[in-house]
């Protein structure tokens, strides 16, 4: 009969092999468990930060694809004037009448009428004034006695009056700038009725926007407005001379029985002769002696602005063949002429 204790023994023997299995199954499943709840852990992280996310950046919308709208441009329509000879342009609304005097009388009107619609009438509509001439002598002509605010509008600098009471209502505003070294550039603005909707904010302040200044341009061979200006104030000077001059020989004529002024046996010209003490001209300062012309009947005799002298002032006169004295001037612009 076999005897059964070695089997038992042999048992004993397995059981902690079996028990050291079962600890690194359990390790293993342990592990396992901990990687899952890791991954399910930050799989919900991402997901409430998406959450977020979406609550921040709302779902977009068809129409938020859409490009947003320009705003319309209120002088795209408008015409637009370029001066090449001062080195400017701007624009105008194209139902506004333009009328360029600058040459004529330094200044350009740009006017839109009212009810009456009178032609280059703006007593109840706006116009807009530009010119070269003096801003303080332009503030002075157009605000005389008025209380004024100051105004400015991006680099313009100027001043405002207006008055709003009952049927009296008015707004006027001028301004300057200067564009280029020693020239400034002058604006005036005027709304004579509120009713018409002509404002400043509609009209004036666009056309100011749209003024754009650059080189003036050599190749027209006309004078710039600034020379211009000086010439026409030359010109209106020799006028007022040959004026003066005319008039002292009239009333010496006058006071001597209609007998003009002769000079030491010099007659009074009867053709074309030049005024001054220089060889060839008369000298009608000097003429009819005693009761000389100068200084009984005019202070001095005139001289050219620009280039007259005692010797010969610049300016002619003789008697024409009807009686009647004839002095000229030769101008900048033009000719000139006075008969007496």
């Amino acid at each position: 009969m076999d005897n059964p204790q070695p089997q038992v023994q042999d048992q004993v023997q397995e059981k902690p092999k079996r028990d050291k299995k079962m600890v690194v199954l359990l390790a293993v499943m342990v592990v396992v468990i901990m990687g899952l709840v890791g991954v399910v852990l930050y799989l919900v992280q991402q997901n409430n930060q998406l959450r977020k996310q979406l609550a921040v950046s709302p779902t977009p919308r068809p129409e938020d694809d859409q490009p947003l709208a320009e705003t319309p441009d209120p002088t795209a329509d408008w015409e637009i004037y370029t001066n090449n000879t001062n080195g400017f342009s701007f624009q105008y609304p194209s139902d506004w009448e333009l009328s360029d005097q600058l040459i004529e009388y330094s200044n350009l009107q740009v006017l839109k009428s009212g009810p009456t619609n009178g032609k280059f009438d703006w007593t109840d509509g706006s116009v807009l004034i530009i010119t070269f001439n003096d801003y303080d002598q332009e503030v002075a002509k157009y605000f005389a006695g008025v209380e004024l605010a100051e105004f400015s509008y991006q680099d313009w600098q100027g001043v405002q009056n207006k008055v709003n009471e009952g049927m009296n209502f008015n707004e006027s505003i001028i301004v300057k700038k200067n564009y280029q070294e020693g020239k400034e550039i002058v604006v005036a603005w005027s709304q004579m009725d509120e009713r018409n909707g002509l404002s400043a904010e509609k009209y004036f302040l666009p056309m100011l926007s749209s003024f754009k200044f650059f080189e003036p341009s050599e190749s027209s061979g006309t004078p710039d407005i600034f020379t211009r200006q000086l010439m026409m104030a030359r010109d209106t000077e020799r006028e007022a001379h040959l004026h003066a001059i005319t008039s002292a020989v009239y009333q010496y004529a006058a006071e001597h029985d209609g007998n003009l002024p002769s000079y030491y046996g010099v007659d009074f010209p009867t053709t074309q002769t030049c005024i001054g003490a220089g060889l060839g001209c008369f000298n009608l300062g000097g003429a009819g002696a005693p009761d000389s012309v100068v200084p009984i009947y005019i202070v001095e005799i005139p001289k050219d602005p620009l280039n007259g002298t005692e010797e010969e002032t610049g300016y002619k006169i003789y008697l024409t063949e009807t009686g009647r004295v004839h002095a000229t001037a030769k101008g900048e612009l033009k000719e000139i002429s006075i008969t007496r």
